[in-house]
């Protein structure tokens, strides 16, 4: 039995990160029906600590993890941690951002505004995963490859640049639905107290 359980810990290990958001998102697809079933107060619960946990993991890498490693980290160096550890952060982006939009459809099942930013949000982490992460580090190595000074090096910076800024911006944008998020539910909380 632990020769089994070593040798899927070596195959996880070893996978790529395709393989890996493959997992995750199955897994939170396979969750969505169990989710589902859930009495109120605990899809309730199931949703408050989806989003606080998205939340949390993305304050976390924006505002303390990544600026630190930028500031005292050699830049080649940097730029290989963050290509191992963003697709890890759109990974609990999926599986939170499912958790949360099946909990909040099943308390809520005619769509309100709160539905489509969990649901944009989701869509977000989805894109970083499969599309711009991806993207990003790719033209992150591309660069890498490049002589400095040249014309290639500018195109290949200027790539990077702009996928970079494009995939912040979506980062932040989820932050963003996310605090939208608990505003609206302590709103409503707050009102019936």
């Amino acid at each position: 039995m632990s020769n089994l359980v070593r040798s899927a810990l070596n195959w996880l290990k070893n996978a790529s990160d395709l393989t890996h958001h493959g997992i995750v998102f199955g897994l939170s697809a396979v969750s969505v029906p169990i989710v589902s079933t859930l009495p109120p107060s605990l899809a309730t619960t199931a949703c408050f600590a989806s989003v606080g946990t998205q939340l949390g993991t993305q304050m976390w890498v924006a505002n303390v993890a990544g600026p630190t490693m930028y500031l005292n980290m050699e830049r080649q160096k940097f730029g290989d941690i963050q290509a191992r550890l963003f697709p890890k952060f759109a990974m609990v982006g999926v599986g939170t951002g499912t958790g949360a939009l099946t909990a909040y459809n099943c308390l809520h099942p005619t769509s309100d505004i709160v539905t489509y930013v969990l649901a944009v949000s989701l869509t977000s982490h989805l894109l970083q995963s499969f599309v711009v992460i991806p993207y990003v580090t790719k033209q992150q190595y591309r660069l890498r490859a490049c002589a400095e000074g040249t014309k290639e090096r500018k195109k290949a910076a200027k790539k990077f640049g702009i996928s970079h800024g494009v995939s912040v911006l979506m980062a932040y944008a989820a932050i963003a639905g996310n605090f939208y998020f608990f505003y609206k539910t302590g709103s409503a909380i707050g009102s019936n107290w």
